[in-house]
C-alpha cells in the first residue's frame, strides 16, 4: 500500500477528508448523546431508530471508501474491504462508549445493522468492479 502526498494539490481530496470528518462526528454525536426514555422494549420508536444504523453506517462506508481512495493507492476491492472494516470498527468502538453514556448501552442488534450498512456499500463497490 502506497501513501499518496497528504491532501496534495487536488481540492478534492480535501472535499473528502472533511466530508469524513464531519460525518463520522455527526455520527459520535448521534451515538453518544443521551438517550430518549419515551421508548418501551420492542416498541416501533426503537425499531426505527435501530434501522437508522444500516443508512447510516453505509454513509460511514462510503465516506470512508472515498476519502482512502483520496488518500491511498490501493486497488479499489482492498479499499472496500478497508472501508468496511474502518466503518464497522468505529461502529463497535462507538457501541463501547455507549456504555458509559445516559440511557445508553452495548447492543449486538445494532453491530449487526452496522455491518450491513457498510457491507452494502462493500457489495455495490465491488460489483461495480471499483467504477465508482
Amino acid at each position: 500500500m502506497k501513501i499518496k502526498k497528504l491532501l496534495g494539490s487536488d481540492p478534492i481530496n480535501k472535499y473528502w477528508l472533511s466530508a469524513t470528518i464531519l460525518y463520522t462526528g455527526l455520527v459520535t454525536f448521534m451515538s453518544l448523546k443521551p438517550a430518549d426514555h419515551t421508548a418501551e422494549p420492542s416498541t416501533v420508536k426503537e425499531v426505527f431508530f435501530n434501522t437508522l444504523h444500516v443508512p447510516g453506517y453505509a454513509g460511514m462506508a462510503f465516506f470512508c471508501y472515498f476519502c482512502l481512495r483520496a488518500l491511498v493507492v490501493v486497488e479499489s476491492a482492498k479499499l472496500a474491504r478497508y472501508a468496511f472494516w474502518t466503518a464497522w470498527g468505529w461502529g463497535f468502538f462507538m457501541e463501547i462508549l455507549q456504555i458509559f453514556a445516559p440511557g445508553r448501552g452495548f447492543s449486538l442488534i445494532d453491530l449487526c445493522s452496522n455491518a450491513i450498512g457498510a457491507g452494502g456499500v462493500v457489495w455495490v463497490i465491488n460489483s461495480k468492479k471499483g467504477k465508482i
